[in-house]
Parts: C-alpha cells; structure tokens; sequence
C-alpha cells in the first residue's frame, strides 16, 4: 500500500526519494518471495 501511494507521488511530483523508496520496497518484496519460494521447496523435499 505504501509502496503504491510512494508511486503516485514520484508520478505526480517527479521527487526522486519518492522513486528510490518505490524501488526499495519492489527490491525487498521480490527478496522476500524468493526466500517464500526457497522455503516451500524444501518443505516439499521433506
């Protein structure tokens, strides 16, 4: 949700922060769901 809202002020404003903090949480969402992946397929070895 944040993640969006900071979108639509890089969109509206062009402020560079706005941007970096965007890009940051698309970063650490897509580590996360790699981490998901990785811990789902070793529970389904087990």
């Amino acid at each position: 949700m944040l993640m969006n809202k900071m979108w639509k002020i890089f969109e509206s404003t062009g402020n560079i922060d706005a941007y970096l903090y965007y890009k940051a949480c698309c970063n650490t969402s897509k580590e996360n769901e790699k981490e998901v992946l990785e811990f789902t397929k070793e529970e389904k070895r087990a």
